[in-house]
């Protein structure tokens, strides 16, 4: 796979596809780590909206840059229909895939006294052996 690509891109400026590769670095797998490892109300979902909104506002931003078109150094150095002014889209994708991240695992518009739907967990059967009685007799085993 990577010499496909590489062979497909082998002609693109370098400059292009570094800023891109490191907005698209910082923009999905920094917010990820940060969450992953500083909080733990960080759950899939969060984690979901944070990679897929990232990747997704990291490459709509860079195809509005000036990375794209515009300057010497662009893809398309000789068209020019940068809408987005900077170069790399790391200032607003990076902060905003941190929100998604915090709106994917926080759900704040969910109502805070219900609790999560979780699976209930196995309860041992009065008549197992193992299980516990609670009871205000001596239990004497032989």
């Amino acid at each position: 796979m990577s010499l496909l690509l590489t062979t497909a891109v082998h002609r693109c400026p370098i400059e292009f596809l570094l800023a891109f590769s490191l907005s698209l670095a910082a923009s999905c797998v920094f917010p990820a780590l940060v969450y992953s490892f500083l909080w733990t109300g960080f759950d899939r979902r969060g984690q979901l909206w944070l990679v897929y909104g990232g990747l997704s506002l990291c490459t709509l931003l860079t195809l509005a840059s000036p990375a794209v078109s515009g300057t010497i150094y662009a893809l398309l150095p000789e068209q020019d229909f940068n809408l987005f002014p900077l170069h790399t889209p790391g200032l607003v994708s990076v902060p905003a895939a941190f929100l998604l991240g915090w709106l994917g695992s926080a759900r704040p518009w969910e109502r805070t006294t219900h609790p999560r739907h979780t699976a209930p967990g196995p309860t041992p059967a009065r008549s197992s052996p193992g299980a516990r009685i609670d009871s205000d007799e001596d239990v004497v085993s032989g």
